[in-house]
């Protein structure tokens, strides 16, 4: 089955961006700006990965023939 989302990937890319918040600042971030942040790298690499399976639909169509949501 062909999942839109992978939410692993997403979440790893938030846990990145408060990585670098971490990195860049010397320490913890308070609450808010560590959620905002998380946020921010969650969206945005969903968001990349939405975007990419649109515009790859006729590759998918040729790649993996069988699966019937990319028909």
């Amino acid at each position: 089955m062909h999942d839109l989302v992978k939410p692993e990937l997403p979440s790893a890319a938030g846990v990145c961006v408060v990585a670098g918040e971490v990195i860049a600042s010397g320490s913890v971030p308070e609450a808010s700006i560590g959620i905002l942040g998380f946020l921010a790298g969650f969206f945005i690499s969903g968001t990349a990965m939405i975007t990419n399976d649109y515009f790859d639909l006729e590759v998918d169509r040729v790649n993996h023939p069988a699966d019937k949501l990319i028909k």
